[in-house]
């Protein structure tokens, strides 16, 4: 095998990983976070991603603690999201641009 027939085959091989990655995460989804300062903003994620993984973001783009933050979900804050499950565990939660996908961030003591 040549050091050519080599790189095609790792390009190729990377080009199936992202895809199966791509697949395995799912289709991407935008929140539109309400966070407790009144602030929104709108973040991307895949609907293969855990309610902990959402958080996590959030502490990390907003300076608020995963341990504190409780995610709920529409317009009224209504029903609570758990950290193990996934975006799409949630029919509520639709894919795809244009989506309304409102998720209340607030803190807890």
């Amino acid at each position: 095998m040549e050091l050519g027939e080599t790189g095609a085959l790792r390009e190729q091989y990377s080009d199936v990983k992202a895809r199966e990655v791509n697949e395995e995460e799912g289709e991407s989804v935008e929140l539109l976070l309400k966070l407790p300062d009144g602030q929104s903003q709108t973040r991307a994620f895949k609907m293969g991603h855990t309610v902990a993984f959402v958080k996590l973001k959030i502490e990390k783009d907003f300076g608020l603690s995963m341990e504190k933050q409780q995610l709920a979900l529409g317009e009224g804050g209504g029903k609570q999201l758990i950290d193990i499950l996934c975006l799409a565990d949630y029919p509520q939660i639709k894919a795809g641009p244009g989506a309304a996908n409102t998720v209340h961030v607030s803190l807890v003591a």
